[in-house]
């Protein structure tokens, strides 16, 4: 799996639980950025990251899990291109998208959602860009729709229940 963070203020529970959920499945990851070199998440979790988001192979990754934090919004990664067009080869190529919490924001405009169930119970312009990009806007924990994945990180319960189902259904 590809895991993507923000530079700075990606939530640290998320990416805690979505690398543990991996290593107890024996699931494979690698951490990208849109840089190299230190991220550091909203907790003071520094994670080394050596991929750029533009170098990546995506025949290499059986799908991407995006990281949410306030990050999202700081480096507007919702348009941020070279993460769309990732995002686009995994959905063309019918690999699993995951997006969690506030990195739910970068899934709809990637334009990959029309008719799909997403998680939106975050904030509203969640729910705006999911009704914008013909996506159905979900007010549960977590969403599995066709090969997206979307989790709410309101508590970190709804993240385990996501991350549990994601994981089951990548070793089915």
């Amino acid at each position: 799996m590809l895991v993507f963070v923000p530079p700075s203020d990606f939530k640290d529970d998320a990416l805690k639980l979505a690398l543990l959920f991996m290593e107890k499945w024996g699931i494979g990851y690698d951490v990208s950025s849109y840089h190299t070199g230190e991220c550091r998440g909203s907790q003071g979790h520094v994670r080394q990251v050596s991929l750029n988001a533009k170098d990546v192979d995506i025949a290499r990754y059986d799908g991407i899990i995006i990281i949410g934090g306030e990050g999202i919004d700081k480096y507007k990664l919702a348009d941020f291109r070279p993460l769309s067009d990732l995002i686009i080869k995994f959905d063309k190529a019918g690999k699993r998208i995951c997006a969690i919490g506030n990195g739910i924001k970068v899934i709809p405009r990637a334009n990959i959602i029309k008719g799909k169930r997403v998680v939106s119970n975050q904030n509203n312009s969640i729910a705006q860009s999911v009704s914008l990009f013909h996506g159905i806007p979900s007010d549960s924990h977590f969403e599995v729709s066709g090969n997206v994945v979307t989790i709410s990180d309101r508590e970190v319960s709804h993240i385990e229940e996501g991350m549990q189902e994601f994981v089951s259904r990548l070793s089915a």
